[in-house]
């Protein structure tokens, strides 16, 4: 048991190496949801791949110019409701990946059914808070975009509210409002951190994986960039979490010792 109590305010990068310990120390107990998230979106991907763009021919200097022809199929009305299952899905998924993942935290481990079952029954609340604070945000950024960004940190922490507590949609967004409340800047400077740190692992995976097209076959090297963006989500997105939450718990815990409470969270192994 790996004990990182939380009893005084931490860096940035402090909260940041936290989530690196809770992804390497709850990855064997998220890796079924992110495989499942990874097997939906190859699935999306393949499926809406006929109805993508795709070149006929090839670029040239002739009098066509430097375009290429460009042949869309009809899209069916079907592919609507498989992108608003996959949403669901999706959003369901990572409710019990973060759920589990919040359960060790507290000491507590529940199977991979019953994780997923919170994320069933959860379901309408989060989609609840997902609405309303992608419509928040929508009209933050319509306004100069500063307002959208002011919204999203606020709002940064009411879906993994509505998950991991028996709070209400507008009750989460109150909470994660509080918690922001006092600390902006350090939540937005982990937030950019955590987004960077993302993006930059989420390359060096893609390079290694690239890599393989060396010596694949050339049907698979026409579609690794669908099996690259999906192992990227099986590996990746619990550290996305698993960031999202020390930095939720750092959070907790500031507000914790500013009302001279004991702090709430321990990340353990």
């Amino acid at each position: 048991m790996i004990n990182h109590s939380v009893n005084h305010p931490k860096t940035i990068v402090e909260v940041i190496k936290h989530g690196f310990q809770l992804w390497a120390n709850t990855f064997m107990k998220a890796i079924p949801f992110s495989l499942l998230l990874g097997i939906i979106n190859m699935g999306l991907q393949f499926g809406m791949k006929p109805y993508l763009p795709h070149q006929d021919g090839k670029l040239s200097g002739s009098t066509e110019g430097m375009h290429a022809v460009s042949t869309v199929p009809e899209m069916p009305g079907y592919i609507f409701l498989y992108l608003i299952a996959f949403m669901v899905f999706s959003l369901i998924i990572h409710a019990g990946m973060s759920y589990r993942i919040n359960a060790i935290v507290l000491r507590t481990e529940p199977t991979f059914d019953k994780a997923l079952l919170v994320g069933v029954r959860k379901v309408f609340p989060i989609l609840g808070v997902w609405i309303l604070t992608s419509l928040a945000m929508f009209v933050g950024f319509m306004a100069l975009v500063i307002p959208g960004v002011v919204i999203g940190v606020y709002f940064a922490f009411s879906y993994l509210l509505v998950v991991i507590t028996d709070k209400g949609i507008i009750e989460s967004i109150r909470e994660s409002c509080r918690l922001v409340s006092g600390n902006f800047w350090h939540t937005l400077g982990a937030l950019v951190l955590i987004g960077l740190t993302y993006i930059v692992l989420a390359f060096a995976l893609a390079f290694l994986l690239g890599l393989l097209a060396f010596v694949l076959e050339p049907v698979v090297k026409e579609n690794l960039y669908i099996v690259m963006s999906s192992v990227v989500i099986v590996i990746l997105y619990p550290f996305f979490t698993t960031c999202l939450l020390a930095v939720l718990y750092d959070l907790q815990n500031r507000k914790s010792l500013d009302s001279n409470q004991k702090p709430t969270h321990r990340i353990a192994a």
